[in-house]
């Protein structure tokens, strides 16, 4: 896909910092556990994680972030980052529906899932690579040389502070033991607003520069004008 450091940075976010810091640390917001029958690859935080959630991370990471990024700078419209943000959603929750059924994966504490997913994550799961896009066009201009070790830092912090700020009144829910009503009330609010994150990054200024070539790199297609000596 690319020449550049990317691919690589973003693989060491997927393969480190995604599944031993960022998964552990979000889990005591998430509500979320792995039952420790498995192949463990390390505990952190209290939290043991499994091999299959860390080469789940380290597969799934660089692709759809690489991915997601040639998309917002290839000047399509960007209803086709939109487009792609629905492809990841389709192929991934299903794979964690199948989880949370085999008991590979446990939510606990949230009332409002659809076979066991919650109903946020149909737009966070996806979406997070919308919100990586963005945060991918803003740095990569910006850096250069050893400045590329930043890289595995800004892509691993995006789902943590995506979540929080989209996610809140749902982990606050959670948190405090809320009800079915109240739950299903603030987990549809959380979803609104992970969505309208990911509307806003997509449609962002950020991005749509990314999408449109400067205008010194366009050919002009005007018509030379002769130039008449004396």
């Amino acid at each position: 896909m690319t020449k550049s450091p990317l691919f690589i940075a973003t693989a060491v976010a997927g393969f480190t910092l995604y599944p031993f810091l960022v998964e552990p640390s979000g889990d005591h917001f998430v509500a979320v556990w792995y039952p420790a029958n498995f192949d463990i690859a390390t505990t952190v935080f209290d939290r043991p994680i499994p091999w299959f959630v860390a080469l789940f991370y380290g597969a799934g990471i660089p692709l759809a972030s690489v991915a997601a990024y040639e998309v917002a700078k290839r000047g399509l419209p960007a209803r086709y980052l939109l487009w792609f943000v629905a492809a990841v959603t389709v192929l991934e929750i299903p794979v964690e529906m199948l989880a949370s059924h085999l008991h590979w994966m446990n939510y606990y504490g949230n009332h409002a899932t659809v076979l066991g997913e919650p109903i946020y994550c149909f737009a966070q799961n996806g979406g997070m690579f919308a919100v990586v896009a963005l945060v991918l066009a803003w740095l990569i201009p910006r850096i250069h040389g050893w400045r590329w070790v930043l890289v595995p830092f800004a892509t691993a912090a995006v789902l943590p502070v995506y979540a929080l700020v989209a996610t809140f009144p749902s982990y606050i829910a959670i948190a405090s033991g809320a009800g079915p009503a109240v739950s299903w009330s603030m987990a549809a609010l959380s979803t609104v607003l992970n969505a309208a994150v990911v509307v806003a990054c997509v449609y962002s200024p950020t991005l749509q520069r990314l999408r449109t070539p400067a205008s010194s790199d366009i050919p002009s297609t005007a018509p030379m004008t002769p130039v008449r000596n004396g």
